[in-house]
Order: C-alpha cells, then sequence, then structure tokens
C-alpha cells in the first residue's frame, strides 16, 4: 500500500500568521532543527519512507533530510 504523509518544516525566524515569508529562503532554527528531529523519529518509530518530495528552499530541504 502506498503511504503518503505531509510534514511542515520546522520554525524559521520571521514567520508567524502576520509576517508570510513565501519564497524568502530561510533556514532553520535551533528549535526548527529539533522539530525536525522529532518528527523524523515519530515517523521512523513505525515506517521508513522511500522518496521524500520537497520545496528548494533550505527549510523544507533540512527538514526533508532529517525524515528520509
Amino acid at each position: 500500500m502506498t503511504k503518503i504523509i505531509l510534514v511542515r518544516h520546522g520554525h524559521v525566524e520571521g514567520i508567524s500568521p502576520e509576517r508570510f515569508r513565501g519564497r524568502v529562503d530561510l533556514t532553520l532554527t535551533g528549535e526548527g532543527r529539533r522539530q525536525a528531529a522529532v518528527t523524523a523519529d515519530r515517523i521512523h518509530a513505525t515506517w521508513r519512507p522511500a522518496a521524500a518530495f520537497t520545496s528548494p528552499l533550505s527549510r523544507s530541504r533540512a527538514t526533508a533530510e532529517a525524515i528520509a
């Protein structure tokens, strides 16, 4: 069976409901890297992804790399 999960990138500075950044390439903060690692641990507890598809932005790539 094919399984698809959607994951939002970890925390970055300057992202809040009032300050949408779109294509600005902001990197993960320390908290964002921690969030990505925790998310990866939760996913890997029951499943190993065969592929990961992500935005080219640093914050998304770093989150996907933690999970892949």
